[in-house]
């Protein structure tokens, strides 16, 4: 799923994608390192990272990425998402998660809403134009597509 992701979005222009590494992320950095068409810029922080994409968009480079893992980063990266939405600055934010077998049940970081866990899709849904949450590997072949298109009519587009 993230060799595709990355493929898709580096044939899609982007070259850069800003993010801090984490637990549900991980794979993703390592599929952009493997690559030479686009480049992961670690950030200090995720609130960095989402400025960053921002910055990036308006700058006219192209559409800013930014990716976190679940849990405190990605909450880290709604500040940055907030601006981008009240700016319709088009950025397209990938956001880790814990394996979908585990909802609920305590797993590390765990945003899926249920059984009192953090709900990443309502927190995500309120600062951004497009938020879907990715369920089987199937789903990216629609909902990446999706949020790319979404992020490009100006605001942020949440995976």
């Amino acid at each position: 799923v993230v060799d595709h992701i990355v493929g898709y979005l580096a044939a899609n222009g982007v070259s850069h994608i800003f993010g801090v590494d984490g637990a549900n992320i991980e794979d993703l950095y390592d599929a952009a390192y493997f690559r030479d068409d686009i480049t992961a810029v670690l950030a200090k922080h995720e609130f960095s990272a989402a400025t960053m994409a921002d910055g990036y968009s308006r700058s006219g480079a192209g559409i800013g990425v930014v990716a976190a893992t679940s849990g405190g980063g990605c909450l880290n990266t709604v500040p940055g998402l907030a601006e981008s939405l009240a700016s319709r600055v088009p950025v397209l934010a990938l956001i880790g998660q814990a394996p979908t077998t585990l909802d609920g049940h305590g797993a590390f970081q765990d945003t899926s809403g249920d059984n009192g866990s953090l709900d990443g899709h309502a927190l995500f849904s309120a600062v951004s134009v497009y938020c879907r949450r990715v369920l089987t590997p199937a789903d990216i072949l629609t909902e990446l597509p999706e949020a790319l298109a979404a992020a490009r009519t100006g605001g942020p587009a949440v995976l």
